[in-house]
């Protein structure tokens, strides 16, 4: 449960990250770099596997 915990807190901070800092002052205009939609497609995915690994070794492990 804890590493569930662990999981989620991490998963929720991730959100509130930026990709690019704002610059220095009078430096013009700076764009961030998009990262939302691979890195949380990659993500959920990682997820999704280590869940699937999870099972298959809980169902292993009772045999």
């Amino acid at each position: 449960m804890n590493k569930l915990a662990l999981l989620l807190v991490a998963l929720m901070i991730s959100s509130v990250l930026y990709a690019q800092g704002p610059g220095f002052p009078g430096d013009g205009e700076t764009e961030d770099v998009p990262l939302d939609g691979g890195a949380s497609l990659l993500a959920i995915g990682a997820a999704a596997y280590g869940a699937k690994r999870l099972k298959e070794y809980k169902a292993n492990r009772n045999k």
